[in-house]
């Protein structure tokens, strides 16, 4: 009898406390985060985190919006705060802010019309429209690709590590939209959409923008999840004063505050734990790496200042709870998995085996995030998508399904840029673009170039990579043709009309190499001459039928102002008056080939050496063929033209032209530039009978010439000013040119 009087002692001993303990875990108050928006402000959040973490604080459901909605959806998915700090302070955040890629993954046709417009608008059945928004959110979006890693496709957000909700605004209706399931990076980008800045996210029957407009603080969300205390922390955007507005984002972070204002105060006074790190002298768009490291410093540093308020806290609730295990890491570019297969979402009107292509994946192989970069920069490049995003999924057998999702953009495009310089004088230039959708990588574009020497051209081309594709171009140009005398005055010009149309067929390598040949026909009307010693056969009217082969290579980092890369164009032409009959094919050859080369020692200092050569075999030829030396490189060059730094432009008429140079490019500060231009031109008249030139005395060879320029990188285009002389004269000239070239 003692013995089960003692057994049941014991097991009351044991069973009751624990089960008082089990009771008093069980009815623990339920912990709600809730993250604000405010753009790179939000940064100060992953400080408060690394706090709340070390002081075990437990977090149960998480409410944000904006970048709340990114930091705290990636504490949702399982990445502690050390992690995020790591994220954060890694990502480039300048660059996701944009839609750019890598200029190495535009194919070659692209890159020729590469920083050219100063505005694009799409053109639709109805006419032109606006853009919805200045940036798609590419970059943001592959971005949130590699967030989300296998939490892909359609998911209930309660099954995450931490149930999370974000808001959105319906622009359609003005309301707000809680997301609770669904494609977790689109709700996250639908959540971020600041409006007029990215476009609208479609969702299901909703058109989501930011959700700051609605609720950027959203407490009573996170209410609605079972949260039982919360835990706030505030970053957004107070009111500001008349004189402390001072720029466009102080203006709409006012706007957005006094939209959500009222629904702000109910979720401020709602709060049981209210946190708000001073931010203040810090603004949403500050995303500079140095901003970031001290934005998070900020947060952590506030949090500790308030230490004994976060424990007492947490002890008046009985929080001191397990810990929740946070470990997810950020895959890795060099992680390998195996592609079990590939599928291609969207992809309507283009056929998806040309998307394939452009991936350069397939399936059966082990790829790495690297190459899946790549390969969907590589099909973004081509300009069909306004995004293109993907996804891995795990198959059940160890390896994982790539998808690739695609939003098909407008396939058809109203481009607008202009330009000025002192040669040229100003001109406007207007293009329309039209891509192909039965054909993949076919493209018709057509500019007009509205000067004082306007032009139209016409051309057609057809991408297939490797495989042969076919091109066209008919272009129509008033041309003018400068004669100098000794003293590198203007004593003379003469005026045509220059007429062309050829059809070639091409293969392309790597984007970067195109390679041809094709036939075509050269119309020559001189309309005026004004020379004195100029005959009838040097400015007569001619007809010509050519064959030519050509190359070009581009693996520039820049459109304007690279520090890497080559670039190569090379041309081998014969011009003959009758294709049938006339048999001179190798009298009429006429050779141009021109090599840069960009090597960057550092940030601030850019070599660039280059070749420029035209060979002619012609004894007797009209002028408007012949070599003509001299311009700066942002003219619009004539195609007999080779630039020639200290000379004016076309300075020197002659049949051949051998130049070698270096620029010397040194960054001074932000997007301005100095650079020393040297060149010298040869004498290579060996190769013919004799050399002629316009100017009255003859050449001295070699021919020196130097130029001392100053560049801004402005958002209108490059701004230079160069000065520049050479050994032919003592005179100085002068050239500047602001805008795009073209």
């Amino acid at each position: 009898m003692i013995r089960h009087f003692l057994l049941v002692f014991i097991l009351c001993s044991v069973l009751i406390p624990w089960s008082v303990y089990s009771q008093k875990t069980e009815k623990r108050p339920k912990v709600g985060l809730v993250l604000s928006g405010g753009g790179a402000k939000g940064f100060a959040e992953i400080g408060v985190l690394k706090v709340l973490e070390e002081n075990d604080i437990p977090i149960d459901y998480i409410a944000g919006t904006s970048i709340g909605a990114i930091i705290g959806g990636a504490y949702a998915m399982g990445y502690n705060a050390t992690a995020l700090d790591s994220i954060v302070r890694t990502a480039d955040w300048l660059s996701l802010m944009n839609d750019h890629v890598n200029r190495e993954h535009f194919p070659i046709f692209v890159k020729e019309e590469d920083s050219r417009y100063y505005f694009s608008i799409p053109i639709s059945k109805k006419g032109l429209e606006l853009p919805k928004g200045i940036l798609d959110g590419q970059n943001v979006l592959k971005f949130f690709s590699d967030l989300c890693f296998k939490y892909e496709g359609d998911i209930d957000f309660d099954q995450l590590p931490i149930p999370f909700r974000c808001v959105a605004s319906d622009i359609l209706t003005g309301e707000e939209v809680v997301i609770s399931h669904g494609n977790l990076k689109n709700a996250i980008r639908a959540s971020m959409a600041i409006p007029g800045v990215f476009t609208p996210v479609d969702w299901n029957d909703h058109m989501l923008l930011d959700g700051l407009m609605v609720n950027n603080f959203p407490v009573d969300v996170c209410r609605d999840m079972g949260a039982d205390v919360i835990i706030g922390v505030d970053i957004q955007a107070r009111l500001l004063k008349r004189d402390e507005i001072k720029s466009v984002y102080s203006i709409l972070d006012n706007a957005t505050t006094w939209m959500a204002k009222d629904t702000y105060e109910l979720n401020k006074n709602d709060c049981d734990l209210y946190l708000r790190p001073p931010i203040e002298e810090y603004a949403a768009m500050d995303f500079q790496p140095e901003l970031v490291d001290s934005l998070i410093r900020i947060g952590e540093d506030y949090a500790r200042k308030i230490l004994p308020k976060l424990i007492q806290f947490r002890d008046s609730l009985g929080l001191r709870a397990e810990r929740k295990n946070l470990s997810k890491v950020l895959p890795r570019g060099k992680d390998r998995y195996f592609i079990s297969g590939i599928e291609v979402n969207g992809a309507d009107k283009v056929n998806k085996r040309e998307v394939l292509g452009r991936l350069q994946i397939d399936a059966g192989v082990v790829s790495n995030l690297n190459q899946i970069h790549r390969g969907v920069d590589q099909i973004y490049g081509t300009g069909y998508y306004n995004q293109v995003t993907y996804e891995l999924k795990e198959d059940g057998y160890g390896g994982y399904i790539l998808s690739i999702n695609v939003d098909e953009a407008d396939n058809a495009w109203l481009n607008v840029g202009a330009h000025y310089n002192t040669e040229n004088n100003a001109g406007l230039l207007i293009n329309t673009t039209v891509f192909g959708r039965s054909t993949f990588g076919s493209r018709l574009s057509s500019d007009l170039i509205l000067s004082h020497r306007s032009s139209f051209s016409l051309k057609y081309n057809m991408d297939r990579g490797h495989h042969i594709g076919l091109g066209s171009n008919f272009m129509v140009k008033d041309e003018r043709l400068p004669l100098y005398d000794s003293y590198g005055r203007v004593n003379g010009e003469i005026d045509y009309m220059y007429i062309t149309f050829n059809v070639d067929a091409h293969s392309i390598i790597y984007d970067r190499m195109l390679i041809g040949f094709g036939v075509g026909q050269d119309w020559y009307n001189v309309s005026n001459v004004v020379s004195s010693s100029l005959t009838d056969d040097d400015v007569s009217d001619e007809t010509f039928s050519k064959m030519f082969v050509y190359l070009k290579y581009d693996s520039k980092d820049r459109a304007y102002f690279a520090n890497n890369g080559w670039e190569v164009n090379g041309n081998l032409m014969t011009l003959v008056k009758d294709v049938f009959s006339d048999n001179s094919f190798a009298d009429h050859l006429i050779l141009q080939f021109n090599v840069k080369k960009y090597i960057s020692f550092s940030e601030y200092f850019t070599w660039i050496p280059y070749v420029n050569s035209r060979f002619v075999t012609w004894d007797e030829m009209p002028c408007y063929l012949m070599t003509a030396i001299g311009g700066d490189t942002s003219t619009s060059l004539l195609s007999n033209q080779i630039p020639f730094n200290g000379l004016r432009n076309m300075q020197i008429l002659t049949k051949n032209g051998l130049i070698f140079g270096s620029d010397f490019r040194f960054k001074i500060f932000k997007d301005n530039y100095i650079t020393a231009l040297i060149n010298v031109a040869l004498n290579v008249e060996s190769f013919t009978n004799s050399m002629v030139s316009t100017v009255a005395s003859e050449v001295e060879y070699p021919l020196y010439g130097a130029s001392l320029k100053y560049s801004y990188d402005s958002p209108i285009g490059p701004v230079e000013l160069s000065v520049g002389s050479s050994s032919q004269s003592s005179r100085v000239n002068a050239f500047f040119s602001i805008g795009y070239w073209f």
